[in-house]
């Protein structure tokens, strides 16, 4: 292989235009994509009611030890050592719920990020009036791996394209 090959196999991704994560591309406009990832879903997750950032394990791990409290199991997860210089978690709830019926899942595995904001797509899924669901307190969530980058609100977006929560990273 020529020399001046090699070169130009480094030199390709920049010419190609590709963002550092979380930096807008100036020469086309196009937003970056950031890959996400599920760490947990839950029907049940405690009594955590309010979505937030985890910025540090001990916020993650104090937050995951919550979502089980209470919980008759011999089976529940344990926390594991994330990097947290590189990524963040996110715990999105659905609230408590008065029956089944309810939940949350990721819908894309890709975050995009614009202009300081991050969104997040999610299949939220609310009981239907007349549906039969199990009469029982519930309060779904959706806990996820998220890259750190420039943003500083994460929004969460449902697949009609509303928008259900609007989470600010900066108060970490």
């Amino acid at each position: 292989m020529p020399p001046w090959f090699a070169t130009l196999v480094i030199l390709t991704p920049h010419v190609s235009g590709c963002a550092m994560a979380g930096s807008e591309d100036a020469s086309n406009g196009e937003s970056p994509t950031l890959n996400v990832s599920v760490h947990h879903q839950s029907a049940t997750c405690g009594k955590l009611t309010v979505s937030q950032w985890l910025p540090d394990q001990q916020r993650y791990e104090s937050t995951f030890q919550a979502m089980f409290q209470g919980l008759v199991s011999d089976s529940k997860p344990q926390t594991k050592i994330l990097n947290f210089d590189k990524y963040g978690m996110l715990f999105i709830s659905m609230g408590q719920q008065r029956t089944g019926g309810y939940s949350i899942k990721l819908s894309s595995e890709q975050m995009q990020v614009k202009d300081g904001r991050a969104t997040i797509e999610v299949y939220w899924v609310t009981a239907k009036r007349g549906m039969v669901t199990i009469q029982m307190l519930t309060n779904p969530c959706l806990l996820l791996q998220v890259p750190k980058a420039n943003y500083r609100v994460i929004d969460v977006v449902d697949q009609s394209g509303t928008l259900r929560q609007s989470i600010n990273i900066n108060g970490e």
